[in-house]
């Protein structure tokens, strides 16, 4: 069986660190996903707006995720779907609530980030046509950082 998740959007807030009741730190994100189309009855475009949460207990990710997680920030994320048990105020059983959960192989990458390293190391110029000084740049990735 497959359980994997991949998601590419916007951080609708900053992103939250918090410590679980057993003392273990752990990173929360809302990302926001969206599509577009054309409405075949009006003629208008219209979009539809998905909110995931997204938690991680990866002590690797989990600074990485503070540092760079800020509201609109651009994000990439792979992990699987699952759903954890949250106390809520007023109710006697804790609530399942639906997350991608990042584990070990997972991934998060900040693409501003990776977008502003690739073009620093390349030569991109509008209306250059010598591709000789251009040069490929892996994103960072922190998926592979305590594995």
């Amino acid at each position: 069986m497959i359980n994997k998740v991949t998601l590419v959007g916007r951080l609708k807030k900053d992103a939250e660190i918090f410590t679980s009741a057993e003392g273990q730190p752990f990173a929360s994100l809302s990302v926001d996903t969206w599509h577009s189309w054309m409405d075949r009855d009006s003629g208008k475009r219209k979009t539809k707006h998905e909110i995931h949460n997204v938690l991680t207990f990866r002590k690797d990710l989990i600074g990485y995720i503070e540092r760079n997680g800020h509201q609109g920030s651009h994000v990439y994320l792979e992990g699987s779907l699952g759903s954890v048990k949250q106390e809520v105020e007023g109710s006697p059983v804790p609530v399942k609530i639906a997350a991608v959960l990042v584990h070990r192989d997972g991934t998060v990458r900040f693409l501003e980030k990776a977008l502003d390293l690739a073009s620093s190391d390349t030569n991109i110029q509008g209306n250059s046509t010598d591709s000789s000084s251009a040069s490929v740049v892996d994103l960072p990735s922190v998926s592979r950082l305590g594995s």
